[in-house]
C-alpha cells in the first residue's frame, strides 16, 4: 500500500499506521512524551497494552523529515521515516526496519512477523 496516495494528505502517521497493522489484525496504542511533544504507537503480543517496562514490545515511531521529532499527530510528508523498534521489557531497545513514508506496508508485515512469531 502507498500509504500517501490511499490516505488524504491530512492524515496523520497514527491513522495510517493504524489502517495498516489493522489488515495484520494488530492493535496498537498510542503513547508519548508529553512533556517533550512526541508520540508514537505500541504493540505488543497480548490482547492489551504492553507493559513496557516487564514484556516484549514494538513501537512504531514517524520521524519528521525535516526535525528529529516523532509525531504520530500530525499528517504524513513525502519525505518522512518510518521506524519499527523492538523493546525486550528490560529496557533494552533495537530497531528492527526503518522505510520512506511509503511504506507502511512494509513495517506493518515486520510488525506482524514479530508479533506473532512463535515464543521460546
Amino acid at each position: 500500500m502507498d500509504a500517501l496516495t490511499t490516505f488524504p494528505t491530512i492524515a496523520t502517521g497514527a491513522q495510517i499506521a493504524t489502517a495498516a497493522l489493522a489488515g495484520w489484525g494488530v492493535t496498537a496504542f498510542e503513547d508519548g512524551d508529553v512533556d517533550a511533544g512526541t508520540s508514537w504507537l505500541v504493540l505488543g503480543r497480548g490482547e492489551g497494552r504492553p507493559q513496557e517496562d516487564r514484556e516484549p514490545y514494538l513501537l512504531i515511531i514517524l520521524y519528521a523529515s525535516e526535525e528529529a521529532d516523532c509525531i504520530m499527530n500530525l499528517p504524513v510528508q513525502r519525505h518522512d521515516t518510518w521506524r519499527l523498534v523492538s523493546g525486550d521489557g528490560t529496557g533494552t531497545e533495537r530497531e528492527i526496519v526503518t522505510e520512506s513514508a511509503r511504506r507502511i506496508d512494509r513495517v506493518a508485515a515486520r510488525a506482524a512477523e514479530w508479533l506473532f512469531a512463535p515464543q521460546d
